[in-house]
């Protein structure tokens, strides 16, 4: 399930999802779904059956309830949040909603009205900001530190939240389809990752293109489009902490081909139960990615070392007159 849109969530939504979350599901075994979505609508303070049944859902998706033989219990990252609620502090719920792109869209045109200034806030006329972003302006005007008049002035700790890539990025079905394997989950998440890295130290964002996302024919997932020549990187990531990969045959020649503006990029120990905007700083401060430049004469240096393990085997056609 994908969420609505950041649209939806007015400031009446943003207090019944509160609300609910405080309310629904606190103990074992926990509550039928049925009885969830008539509990969130009675305490929900307005709002229709069918708003509340799409709040629940939310939740759902969002990690912070869970439906076990159709009982609604909250789950370990819902707990803290929903205690955070109950102390008046919705910074918590919050940043779970921006780390989770339901704002993208309007994160971006919020972005793209302001102006940063040089402590890092983010300063924007009222009237423009929420123009460009009503329901995430009502979001943030729940958070510390922000200020309202004369002028809109978002925290650069809130900046940086509303800049990286999964803010940025449409939120993603937290229920993958069966055929994406983990493999290729880890895979994606490490781009995610290479992206975010790439994007927060270039002095132009816009010119860190993920072409992977349009095609895998180039033999790269990202490129540096500001350098001269572009930097070509493929990403790799594994759930093991040692740099052991596997590269394709395209990715092999145009590494071979580009050379020293081609460069791998590992990211180990990837947990999929994590959330990337928490689980990113871990893998930084850990030494993530590693980066293997000029692939090539690293590996004739005898510094990396490469073995072919695939081969395709075939059977030559037999002529018909044999």
């Amino acid at each position: 399930m994908i969420p609505p849109t950041g649209g939806w969530l007015t400031g009446p939504r943003l207090g019944r999802l509160a609300t609910a979350l405080r309310t629904v599901g606190a103990n074992a075994p926990g509550i039928a779904a049925r009885s969830a979505v008539d509990a969130i609508w009675r305490r929900g303070g307005g709002g229709s059956h069918e708003e509340a049944g799409q709040i629940l859902q939310m939740l759902i998706w969002l990690n912070l309830l869970q439906i076990d033989n159709d009982m609604v219990m909250r789950t370990s990252a819902g707990n803290p949040i929903a205690r955070s609620l109950r102390a008046g502090d919705f910074a918590p719920l919050g940043l779970k909603l921006i780390r989770a792109g339901v704002f993208s869209e309007q994160a971006r045109a919020l972005i793209e009205s302001g102006k940063v200034d040089v402590d890092g806030k983010l300063v924007c006329l009222p009237r423009t900001a929420e123009a460009v972003a009503p329901q995430l302006i009502g979001l943030l005007s729940r958070l510390p530190e922000y200020q309202s008049r004369p002028r809109v002035v978002i925290p650069s700790a809130l900046v940086d939240e509303l800049s990286a890539v999964w803010a940025l990025g449409a939120p993603e079905d937290h229920e993958p389809p069966r055929w994406l394997s983990d493999r290729q989950r880890v895979g994606e998440r490490a781009e995610w990752y290479s992206l975010q890295h790439e994007r927060s130290g270039a002095e132009d964002p816009a010119a860190i293109a993920w072409v992977s996302r349009d095609s895998d024919r180039f033999g790269w997932d990202i490129e540096d489009r500001a350098a001269t020549p572009y930097r070509r990187i493929e990403v790799k990531g594994s759930r093991r902490e040692d740099p052991v990969f596997f590269m394709s045959e395209n990715e092999w020649n145009q590494a071979r081909i580009y050379g020293a503006s081609y460069e791998v990029q590992y990211w180990g120990n990837i947990d999929l139960r994590r959330e990337k905007a928490s689980e990113y700083p871990v893998l930084r401060s850990a030494g993530f990615p590693v980066i293997i430049s000029n692939l090539f004469d690293r590996i004739a240096s005898g510094e990396w070392d490469a073995t072919p393990v695939q081969w395709r085997i075939s059977k030559d056609a037999v002529p018909e007159d044999a």
